[in-house]
């Protein structure tokens, strides 16, 4: 509605002889732009599903078109004129501004007609029976069904077609005027429902997801249509697309049967699991070889020849939105994680080589002494994955479960009768000779020995 104000409130100049200068005048007229745009605008569903239909059904008018139209007319004549009507204020008066658009639509609203059959491929007696008679239309009546009998026969043959005219519009009305439409005939197709059949895919096209868990059979319906006289049967086999059979599917051939006043029939196909995330595996089932008289529809894939519907086989949605919510959870970022790898190599060369930095003379080779009696423990602790890796939850995790291996391996009760005790002492001038040889930054170490039965001082720096 916003589109048809803002064209036909456009305007323009133009020369008036009368007063001799310019005026700006609008391009539509009133009364004509509401008869075809605003009409047009209102009743668009209407009118395009009457399209639609007599596009479908090759000219010939459907069921719901003329009447849908019909009715929203009724509806724009009385409801909104009711309502219009009602909503005044009591007290006031309204007028309504363009009489000419009203006046055209209300002269359509009382007519009476003579209506006549008319043979063309059907006959009278044979296929229908002929009819005639008047329609009488009351008062704010806008609509009359006609009832013709048409005959049935066990005879295939073509379909026929007859018309019912409508003819001598009359009114009882002195105020209006009783005309004929365009759609004054209508043409009427009786059906052939002895044929024997097209047959057709419901779906030309199929998208499958596939089961992550097992095997999955799908069902494709084959359609029976313009008739289900007799029996009839095709053949149906299955070619490889994208998708290979023995891999993707099993690859299905056989013959589908429709007995007489069958109309459908199914073919099965088994659908193999392969894991299918952002991939689809394309495949086609064919029906061909129609036997019985049957064909199939032109307008199909695969023509009259034979028809064809293409399987797509994809990814689950649901478990691909589980497995998108998994990733997105264990989401790495790669230069974190060659960083932790590097990290990780730099503590297995740190546990077997020793950097000695600027240290000299006895405290190199101290630091050697230390640094071999203690190596086997590094690599072992080396094997703890670095911070890097989970925000160091595994490092954290690792260390103490090495720790509490280290623990329950030492922490034993020794064999025999043997004790070893050892007291831990703050540092002497008696311990002086404990510490010969060390350097204050030299690693740290046991400086006595630990025999059994017996006690001595220890000291750890």
């Amino acid at each position: 509605m916003g589109a048809i104000e803002k064209v036909t409130s456009k305007k323009k100049r133009v020369f008036s002889s009368n007063l001799q200068t310019f005026i700006t005048v609008k391009v539509w007229n009133s009364t004509v732009a509401n008869l075809t745009l605003m009409a047009l605008g209102s009743s668009a569903p209407e009118i395009l599903l009457s399209v639609i239909e007599l596009l479908k059904n090759g000219m010939y008018s459907g069921d719901l078109g003329p009447s849908t139209i019909v009715g929203s007319a009724a509806f724009n004549l009385l409801c909104i004129t009711a309502v219009c009507v009602s909503a005044i204020p009591e007290g006031e008066v309204r007028r309504i501004k363009d009489i000419g658009v009203f006046a055209v639509t209300a002269s359509f609203s009382v007519f009476a007609y003579l209506y006549k059959t008319k043979e063309i491929t059907a006959k009278n007696g044979k296929d229908f029976i002929a009819d005639e008679g008047i329609l009488e239309f009351a008062e704010d009546e806008d609509q009359k069904i006609l009832c013709i009998k048409i005959l049935d026969d066990d005879e295939h043959e073509p379909d026929t077609y007859f018309d019912v005219e409508l003819s001598e519009p009359k009114t009882t009305s002195s105020n209006a005027v009783a005309v004929l439409g365009k759609s004054k005939t209508a043409h009427v197709r009786i059906v052939d429902d002895d044929a024997v059949g097209v047959l057709a895919f419901r779906f030309p096209e199929m998208k499958v997801p596939e089961d992550f868990s097992g095997e999955k059979e799908i069902s494709i319906m084959v359609l029976r249509q313009a008739g289900a006289k007799g029996l009839i049967t095709c053949q149906y086999r299955t070619e490889d697309g994208t998708g290979i059979s023995g891999i993707d599917y099993e690859e299905a051939t056989g013959t589908l049967e429709f007995p007489d006043q069958e109309t459908e029939a199914e073919v099965k196909i088994t659908i193999k699991p392969k894991g299918r995330f952002d991939s689809t595996s394309i495949f086609r089932l064919y029906i061909e070889e129609p036997t019985g008289g049957a064909t199939f529809a032109a307008h199909t894939d695969g023509g009259e020849e034979c028809c064809i519907c293409t399987i797509i086989v994809g990814t689950d949605q649901d478990t691909k939105r589980r497995a998108d919510k998994l990733m997105q959870a264990f989401k790495v970022n790669w230069d974190v994680q060659i960083m932790a790898r590097d990290n990780w190599k730099d503590q297995f060369i740190d546990a077997v080589f020793l950097d000695t930095g600027e240290a000299t003379g006895c405290a190199v080779a101290v630091a050697w002494f230390f640094h071999l009696v203690t190596m086997p423990w590094k690599v072992i602790f080396a094997l703890i994955p670095p911070v890097d890796y989970c925000g160091g939850w595994v490092c954290f995790v690792c260390s103490l479960s090495m720790i509490g291996g280290v623990t329950a391996l030492i922490g034993g009760k020794p064999s025999g009768d043997a004790k070893t005790r050892a007291t831990f002492a703050k540092p002497s001038r008696n311990m002086e000779t404990a510490r010969a040889g060390l350097e204050d930054d030299g690693p740290l170490g046991v400086v006595c020995q630990l025999e059994a039965n017996s006690t001595k001082q220890v000291l750890l720096r």
